[in-house]
């Protein structure tokens, strides 16, 4: 769907919400090099989908970093929710 907020809780990580009842991580370094030949070609894939909301999550997008390496997502949607999800720092 089209992409209406994004947020970047740190410098390699973009979080997106659409249209859709999903929340989509982003982490820059596993994503297509579109400066380089042939790379571009290549469709960009969320590294991670935050699940939780009923209808679309097309409201609120807050995120926040803590003291480890994790951050927090905060998610409003049209189920008249907010949800909060901790993400862990991506495997190498």
């Amino acid at each position: 769907g089209e992409v209406n907020r994004v947020r970047v809780p740190q410098a390699d990580v973009l979080v997106t919400h659409t249209d859709s009842p999903d929340v989509y991580v982003w982490h820059v370094q596993s994503q297509p090099n579109r400066t380089e030949e042939g790379d571009g070609v290549r469709p960009s894939q969320a590294d991670l989908i935050l699940k939780g909301h009923t209808a679309d999550a097309e409201y609120a997008l807050a995120t926040m970093a803590d003291s480890t390496a994790s951050f927090y997502v905060a998610s409003g949607g049209k189920d008249a929710t907010v949800l909060v999800w901790q993400v862990a720092p991506a495997s190498p």
